[in-house]
């Protein structure tokens, strides 16, 4: 009997690395996976809001918004700063017009800083006049030329008027302008209506002491700016004089508009009157020292 031969083919090895070689070679492929990602600059600049989501509206009453800030960083320094609000324009990193930084909450220019933020609220309760809706742009660019963009929109409403059954604490405060004004030692002209008057007891320095001509139990109060602003209603006017600092004499410097920024009120009865001088001025006649006081009053 013949054997059957049968001719197996043997199958060829793959080519295989020595251990080493396959380390170094998974080395060098994860390298090239690295170069070959796209780089991410560094220390770009950046707009960020605080407190908000600067994706949504920020609404708020027509000249009673309060805190609306983006912060601002740029690592190699502001370059140009950049807020466009309609017709509106200002590089508050290059602009020698300080009038413009009060409007964001600065008290300079921002060139070169590294992080600054902005306050929008005095822009918006100064500017915006009427309600709707409105963007404000914001472009930074650092020293290097990188730049970053964001824009803040807000929504302005208009005040709810008061509710018709709130009560008479609910009624609009009567707010004029007064101007009142002593010649010499004449009666004081346009106070008649509150029945105002005073004598000078410092003529150097023309210091007035005001009185009120009618009521002796009359009770003179000192408010703030704050106290001032926030009178709007009877109630208002009320609260305001109920935590105000009561005062025995009532003195002002008339000369040199040192009087400009004094407020206060007399309370009498049931009444609460409350002044606000703007301007004051003296000046020498034959007829003796003219003394005016200019201001708004609530009442």
């Amino acid at each position: 009997m013949h054997r059957n031969w049968c001719c197996r083919a043997r199958a060829q090895p793959l080519v295989q690395w020595p251990r080493p070689v396959a380390c170094w070679a998974g080395v060098l492929s994860a390298f090239a996976l690295l170069f070959a990602l796209p780089a991410v600059a560094a220390d770009t600049p950046e707009i960020t809001s605080q407190g908000f989501t600067i994706s949504e509206p920020q609404g708020g009453v027509l000249g009673q918004f309060e805190k609306i800030r983006l912060r601002v960083e740029a690592p190699n320094r502001i370059e140009n700063l950049i807020v466009r609000e309609r017709s509106y324009e200002i590089d508050l990193a290059t602009t020698p017009e300080r009038a413009h930084f009060d409007l964001f909450g600065l008290e300079r220019r921002v060139r070169q800083h590294k992080d600054v933020t902005l306050n929008f609220a005095n822009y918006i309760n100064r500017k915006l006049v009427k309600a709707g809706s409105y963007s404000f742009r914001v472009s930074v660019k650092d020293e290097d030329g990188q730049t970053a963009r964001a824009t803040l929109r807000v929504e302005v409403r208009d005040p709810q008027p008061p509710a018709q059954d709130a009560g008479p604490t609910a009624k609009p405060v009567r707010q004029e302008g007064f101007e009142f004004r002593r010649v010499g030692e004449r009666q004081v002209s346009g106070a008649e209506n509150f029945a105002l008057g005073w004598k000078t007891v410092d003529g150097v320095k023309v210091v007035i002491a005001i009185d009120k001509l009618d009521d002796s139990e009359a009770r003179f109060i000192s408010l703030t700016e704050a106290d001032f602003q926030k009178i709007k209603t009877r109630r208002h006017l009320v609260e305001a004089a109920e935590k105000a600092r009561r005062i025995d004499r009532l003195e002002l410097p008339a000369a040199n508009n040192e009087a400009a920024g004094s407020i206060f009120g007399i309370e009498h009865r049931d009444a609460i009157i409350v002044f606000k001088v703007t301007e004051s001025s003296t000046s020498l006649s034959e007829l003796g020292t003219t003394v005016t006081l200019v201001g708004e009053v609530k009442h």
